[in-house]
């Protein structure tokens, strides 16, 4: 009951706090609402698990259909909400005092809905415990974990709760961690995760190995070699020739329909510290309007 009252009072109050959202909303007592928000413990999954199976049964199960992940940053002031710290704001584009959630949508076309999320807390809180139990996180939550470790927790837990999608999609937030591609692909999930531009890649299989000068010593982890070239992405991307690409046609708009040129190529990427590279399906993608 308080719990459809103040997500009411969120959709409807312009200002969101407890006094403005429960004079949009009948038969409603902010004290009650207060004591919810603030002391009374409920379990999270209890209540995204009936969402994600809603929401799987509205536009899961497609072929069409993906879990998109993704973070956000929320802007705050003081000192005490669970998670803040200075911080990047995707919202804004740069640092900035704030709160950052990470978030899982299921998506299918032009419907997609939230049906997952988690607070990221910095290395600055889950080392002060005592700040961690005054704020009420659980002691299960005050463990450092980065954010594309959350991401993957939400794909495993969609994966759980029966939730139907073909692929994984995100930014190159989540891109740039090998750790979590590598687990995606050993769950046998496909993915579609963004790079930065500057992102180096190899061509070829890099090979690496020992230097025999070395090899006596034991493999260390930072002996590794290659003869390979690596190249960044926007370089290899534009030495490719017009015939490579393919255009894609992905949606109509009132200025015009919006398209992307696609080149398809498989490519190996290697830190410099394992002795196996990872191979992965490359599709490099220019977009415009016509």
């Amino acid at each position: 009951m308080q719990s459809q009252q103040y997500i009411a009072g969120l959709m409807q109050a312009k200002r969101h706090n407890l006094e403005r959202m429960v004079e949009k909303v009948p038969d409603t007592d902010w004290q009650v609402l207060q004591n919810f928000i603030s002391h009374s413990p409920w379990d999270a999954q209890s209540l995204t698990k009936p969402i994600a199976t809603a929401a799987n049964a509205a536009i899961g199960g497609d072929v069409d259909s993906c879990l998109l992940l993704d973070e956000s940053g929320f802007s705050k002031k003081g000192q005490h909400s669970v998670g803040v710290s200075r911080q990047y704001n995707g919202r804004l584009g740069k640092v900035d005092h704030c709160q950052v959630a990470v978030s899982a949508a299921l998506c299918r076309r032009k419907r997609v809905t939230l049906i997952d999320t988690r607070l990221y807390l910095p290395e600055n809180w889950t080392a002060a415990k005592d700040r961690c139990r005054a704020a009420g996180v659980p002691a299960t939550r005050q463990k450092f974990q980065k954010k594309a470790e959350l991401a993957l927790e939400m794909v495993q837990q969609a994966r759980e709760n029966g939730v139907v999608f073909e692929w994984v999609g995100g930014d190159a937030f989540d891109g740039d961690d090998p750790t979590l591609l590598r687990q995606l692909d050993q769950q046998g999930e496909r993915f579609m995760l963004d790079v930065h531009q500057d992102q180096r890649v190899y061509l070829e299989d890099p090979q690496p190995y020992v230097p025999k000068r070395q090899g006596k010593f034991g493999c260390h982890p930072h002996c590794y070699h290659t003869d390979q070239p690596a190249v960044e992405v926007r370089t290899w991307a534009a030495e490719q020739p017009e015939s490579a690409w393919h255009k894609i046609g992905l949606r109509s708009r009132t200025k015009g329909d919006h398209h992307a040129h696609a080149l398809h190529r498989r490519l190996w990427l290697w830190n410099g510290l394992e002795a196996q590279a990872h191979q992965w399906h490359s599709l490099v993608t220019r977009f415009f309007s016509k």
